[in-house]
């Protein structure tokens, strides 16, 4: 129940990574919100680097967030 509520609150938006963070993601921000979170991908984790930014759909829980489909590269 807690990830079909979280998935119904997804937001779409531009976001900007600010620092990997080693076996766990990315602290990115939503430039349009201006908010700052923890965006869980191992994979960024290895790939990302600060300033990137991207535009996809996020699904937020109490203290990190998950991407729900394809980025796309700003």
């Amino acid at each position: 129940m807690a990830l079909l509520e979280a998935m119904v609150a997804s937001r779409y938006s531009l976001y900007m990574i600010q620092e990997t963070v080693p076996a766990k993601g990315a602290m990115v921000t939503d430039m349009l919100r201006q908010d700052s979170f923890l965006l869980a991908d191992r994979a960024l984790s290895r790939s990302g680097t600060p300033g990137m930014m991207f535009a996809m759909r996020l699904i937020f829980f109490d203290d990190f967030a998950i991407q729900s489909g394809a980025a796309i590269p700003i």
